[in-house]
Protein backbone atom coordinates (compact mmCIF):
# COMPACT_ATOMS: atom_id res chain seq x y z
CA UNK A 1 0.00 0.00 0.00
CA UNK A 2 2.83 2.31 1.03
CA UNK A 3 4.75 1.82 -3.08
CA UNK A 4 1.42 2.78 -4.05
CA UNK A 5 0.43 5.81 -2.31
CA UNK A 6 4.45 7.14 -2.64
CA UNK A 7 5.53 5.53 -6.11
CA UNK A 8 2.74 4.44 -8.22
CA UNK A 9 -0.93 6.69 -7.66
CA UNK A 10 1.90 9.59 -5.91
CA UNK A 11 0.85 11.90 -8.73
CA UNK A 12 -2.74 11.73 -6.80
CA UNK A 13 -2.08 12.89 -3.72
CA UNK A 14 -1.03 16.87 -3.48
CA UNK A 15 1.32 17.67 -0.58
CA UNK A 16 -0.83 19.23 2.55
CA UNK A 17 -1.04 23.12 2.78
CA UNK A 18 0.04 23.03 6.15
CA UNK A 19 3.63 21.71 5.29
CA UNK A 20 4.13 24.52 2.77
CA UNK A 21 3.97 26.67 5.06
CA UNK A 22 5.89 25.10 8.20
CA UNK A 23 8.56 23.88 5.97
CA UNK A 24 8.63 26.56 3.45
CA UNK A 25 11.76 28.42 4.52
CA UNK A 26 14.02 25.25 4.42
CA UNK A 27 12.39 23.91 0.86
CA UNK A 28 11.24 27.03 -0.65
CA UNK A 29 10.37 26.38 -4.26
CA UNK A 30 11.83 22.86 -4.48
CA UNK A 31 9.81 19.80 -6.13
CA UNK A 32 9.83 18.58 -2.13
CA UNK A 33 6.56 20.95 -1.46
CA UNK A 34 5.46 21.33 -5.34
CA UNK A 35 1.61 20.48 -6.46
CA UNK A 36 1.25 17.03 -7.94
CA UNK A 37 1.27 18.86 -11.72
CA UNK A 38 3.01 18.25 -15.24
CA UNK A 39 5.95 20.25 -13.98
CA UNK A 40 6.38 18.50 -11.09
CA UNK A 41 5.89 15.11 -13.24
CA UNK A 42 8.54 16.61 -15.26
CA UNK A 43 10.91 17.27 -12.58
CA UNK A 44 10.81 14.48 -11.01
CA UNK A 45 11.17 12.05 -13.71
CA UNK A 46 15.12 13.61 -14.59
CA UNK A 47 15.38 13.35 -10.86
CA UNK A 48 14.21 9.90 -10.35
CA UNK A 49 17.09 8.74 -12.26
CA UNK A 50 19.62 9.61 -9.53
CA UNK A 51 17.78 7.67 -7.10
CA UNK A 52 17.97 4.01 -8.87
CA UNK A 53 19.07 1.65 -6.24
CA UNK A 54 22.38 0.65 -8.53
CA UNK A 55 23.56 4.17 -8.07
CA UNK A 56 22.54 4.64 -4.83
CA UNK A 57 25.05 1.86 -4.13
CA UNK A 58 27.66 3.34 -5.78
CA UNK A 59 27.35 6.93 -4.57
CA UNK A 60 27.45 5.24 -0.37
CA UNK A 61 30.79 3.13 -1.60
CA UNK A 62 31.92 6.18 -3.16
CA UNK A 63 31.56 8.77 0.19
CA UNK A 64 32.98 5.80 2.49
Amino acid sequence: MLTDVYVTKNKYFDKDPISRVLFGSIFGESIVLAASDELWSKKRKVLSQAFYKEKLIKMTEVIR
